[in-house]
């Protein structure tokens, strides 16, 4: 192999494995052990705070697409374009709801919404997610309860879904009239469906505790230290192999 060769293909081992390392265990991992899980009445307020539990009664809202009574809700439009997957849309619901651990109830804010920025780096637009997209990429977000989509060869035949997609001004055809591959998905939770919340305790008043929520998901926090951790090893051997071969290639004469 020669040394411009070797350097090359090392570099890009290097450069993709050590932002692998990075992105999982340097920043994801290390800030979600962060978290504790303590027992009630344990918590100081501003504690970061790791909860799971249950939903629970409370506030009935309707999704906006199958107007299906439901505690949360989230709707995401997404188009592949290629080898990528583009985030079109990403909504959810704005009314806070109740968990518990059957020891204790508490009532969760809703997240804010945070728009997904783009920096540019050289020619190409980089997306920078938020911490609840990045968890959203390693584990998904469960089931969904609805689905539509549509690519070349299957247009899009729900009209709820054609409504939403004019509300929201996204057009379902390209600019030379060929049909984009969208899919729309619908995600609602229900009382006694489970909920893991990485957040913080504030208080409303002196009897009633908050919960401001990092980032919410379905899977519990062993499942996520594991994908997060396997990634992260992944990294590191991409890393070494870079290494390597930047090594074997050697020094030019």
């Amino acid at each position: 192999m020669s040394y411009f060769i070797a350097w090359w293909v090392g570099l890009w081992f290097v450069l993709f494995g050590g932002i692998l390392l990075k992105a999982t265990i340097g920043q994801n991992l290390q800030t979600l052990l962060r978290y504790r899980w303590q027992r009630p009445g344990q918590t100081r307020l501003g504690e970061k705070i790791y909860f799971r539990g249950r939903y629970s009664v409370g506030k009935s809202l309707l999704s906006p697409l199958t107007q299906t009574p439901c505690l949360r809700w989230r709707i995401t439009i997404t188009e592949s374009r290629g080898k990528k997957s583009v985030l079109l849309l990403d909504q959810s619901s704005q009314s806070s709801f109740f968990v518990t651990d059957q020891q204790q109830m508490l009532e969760v804010l809703p997240r804010r919404p945070v728009p997904t920025q783009a920096i540019a780096i050289g020619k190409s637009p980089v997306v920078l997610f938020s911490p609840q997209q990045e968890l959203d990429n390693y584990v998904g977000m469960g089931q969904y309860h609805y689905q539509a989509q549509q690519h070349i060869l299957l247009p899009l035949r729900d009209p709820k879904a054609i409504a939403f997609l004019e509300k929201h001004q996204i057009s379902p055809t390209g600019p030379l009239g060929n049909r984009r591959a969208l899919v729309l998905r619908e995600y609602i939770w229900e009382a006694g469906d489970p909920v893991y919340i990485f957040g913080k305790l504030i208080r409303r008043d002196r009897q009633q505790k908050l919960f401001i929520p990092w980032v919410i998901t379905h899977r519990p926090r062993w499942f996520i230290v594991a994908i997060l951790g396997s990634l992260g090893l992944l990294g590191f051997f991409l890393l070494g192999v870079g290494m390597v071969v930047i090594f074997q290639g050697g020094l030019p004469r």
